[in-house]
């Protein structure tokens, strides 16, 4: 603190009275807080970032990274880093079941959604890594960033808001000296047991399930027993109670999750050895090394609303997820992709406070959809346990299971419904499984498809996506109309520009006569077919679904 400057209490903190002033406070500085920030700061806006944590994570926690997260990564500039933390191709292709990790494979099941191989569907691929690496890549390029005030080991009370901002007490954990902040616009993201869910009135609507299991980290050489037989997720049928193992780095360092042990007894790291030592089932003594344990409940469930007012949830704040297929922090993304737009957009009044009503009326629907998904992979990947020590066909209970490795159409072929899209008279197109199905198609409230725009798969249509409003212009359309049409409302505050595709063929999902706009998340707001507005009309035509500042 200044010479000079007066200090006051608030309780049992002695608060400078020199608040800070920024646009955004984002109270929790884990993957999807610091995502927040990040995307922020590329349309212009400042936050602060506060965490009760001394450091980033030193838990892997979630471990996959879905193509559409993985193109947040690149939208932000660390697609690269990341892909480097990945386990790559090999270990990626299947999840597999045992009776024990060096014994027989049970079954196993294809997973093209973990697997990390580039493909049309997106301009990234899904990177099998674990949260503490990303968490850290993140941080390190919140740290650098001018727009991001990083606040770690860092408490946040009293948030307050009233029409013109929000309020709130941020105290340093070393020094005991606390400090007053003003914003714009909060968001919670911080995590399972959110401190910010009361300030909006809501409370985390979730199954408290009678799972629990055992988390273990630990370091050991399987590479004898595993180079034949790699796999995302390696179940293990073990008589004292069902578990996987989890490569964390391909090398060394691993994760098992036990389940079935007593409760009531405490799991020391001798017993914790032990098990996974009877669940590899080898003969050689193979040094384990156990390093952290924690206990963990199912409680998948969501918050009864995403926000109020001046105030929002993102990430685990926001919706919890039974951890079977790495629904719950790609959720998350897909979340604060859908928030981080709005705010800035309202913060630099090109759009109206009320866009920000339809965060909660548009993600909602992806979140509950995701957690019934989330439950769904349990009870399917429980059918193999079944089937296997009941003596049943776990080849048939492994193709029910394909929707654990399998749900393109999950992650790509949702649709938002709200006032920022258009309505499509033609049906969506009809698919057998709408989890694991996904048709790419150019229709409001969905996705952009990807569109490779060189033979090398370097750059995407999706590339265009995180600065504005994209307006998507066929081969055979003529840009100059449309240019001038971006320019005249862009020029009045609203960011939005023309941007123009390759000629395509028949079996492409974008057509060559056709305009899509496109939000700043990669949604289609609408597409027509050009011509159809007269000479003269593409200005109001454009303006037509984008949410401007009166």
């Amino acid at each position: 603190m200044p010479a000079g400057t007066p200090a006051h209490p608030v309780g049992n903190v002695v608060v400078n009275a020199r608040p800070i002033e920024t646009q955004v406070l984002i109270v929790g500085g884990g993957p999807i807080g610091l995502m927040g920030s990040l995307l922020l700061s590329r349309l212009g806006v400042k936050s602060l970032v506060v965490d009760l944590r001394g450091r980033t994570s030193t838990h892997p926690r979630s471990r996959l990274l879905d193509a559409p997260s993985v193109e947040l990564m690149r939208e932000v500039g660390v697609e690269q880093q990341v892909i480097d933390t990945g386990l790559g191709p090999d270990w990626t292709e299947y999840n597999r079941w045992f009776d024990c990790l060096a014994g027989e494979e049970i079954c196993r099941v294809p997973t093209p959604s973990f697997h990390s191989v580039r493909t049309d569907r997106s301009s990234s691929m899904p990177v099998m890594t674990a949260q503490d690496y990303v968490e850290a890549i993140l941080f390190d390029k919140a740290a650098s960033d001018p727009n991001v005030d990083l606040r770690f080991d860092t408490t946040a009370s009293e948030l307050a808001q009233d029409g013109a901002g929000v309020s709130c007490t941020i105290r340093d954990n070393r020094t005991g000296r606390g400090t007053l902040v003003s914003a714009g616009f909060a968001i919670g993201a911080d995590g399972l047991r959110s401190s910010t869910r009361a300030a909006i009135g809501t409370t985390l609507e979730a199954d408290f399930m009678d799972v629990f299991f055992q988390d273990v980290i630990f370091e050991a050489d399987f590479s004898s027993h595993t180079s034949d037989r790699q796999g995302g997720l390696l179940f293990i049928a073990h008589p004292m109670g069902n578990a996987v193992f989890q490569p964390l780095d391909g090398v060394r360092r691993w994760r098992c999750q036990i389940g079935g042990f007593d409760r009531t007894q405490q799991m020391t790291a001798e017993f914790a050895e032990n098990w996974i030592r009877s669940a590899l089932g080898a003969e050689d003594p193979v040094p384990i090394e156990v390093r952290t344990m924690t206990e963990w409940q199912f409680q998948p469930g969501r918050a009864g609303r995403l926000g109020k007012g001046r105030i929002f949830l993102a990430g685990d704040a926001a919706h919890v997820f039974i951890p079977t297929g790495g629904l719950g922090n790609n959720t998350g993304f897909v979340g604060i992709r859908n928030l981080a737009w709005k705010i800035a957009f309202v913060l630099r009044s090109a759009s109206p406070a009320s866009l920000l009503e339809t965060y909660d009326l548009e993600h909602q629907p992806v979140a509950e959809q995701r957690v019934a998904a989330g439950r769904r992979n349990a009870q399917l990947s429980g059918g193999i346990f079944r089937a296997f020590h009941e003596g049943g066909d776990t080849e048939a209970a492994a193709r029910n299971c394909r929707q654990y490795g399998e749900y393109e159409g999950l992650i790509y072929g949702y649709e938002l419904t709200s006032e920022l899209c258009a309505r499509d008279e033609e049906p969506a197109p009809e698919v057998e499984n709408p989890v694991c199905d996904y048709v790419p198609v150019v229709r409001s409230g969905r996705r952009a498809p990807n569109l490779w725009l060189d033979e090398s798969w370097t750059r995407s249509v999706l590339d265009w996506n995180g600065l504005g409003y994209t307006a998507v212009l066929g081969a055979h359309v003529d840009p100059g109309p449309w240019r001038a049409a971006a320019g005249a409302v862009a020029a009045s505050g609203f960011p939005v520009r023309t941007e123009v595709l390759p000629e395509v063929d028949a079996a492409s999902p974008y057509d060559n006569g056709e305009i899509v706009l496109v939000r700043p998340d990669g949604i289609v707001a609408d597409h027509w077919e050009a011509g159809s507005e007269r000479a003269g009309e593409e200005t109001a035509r454009l303006r037509r679904m984008l949410p401007m500042a009166e």
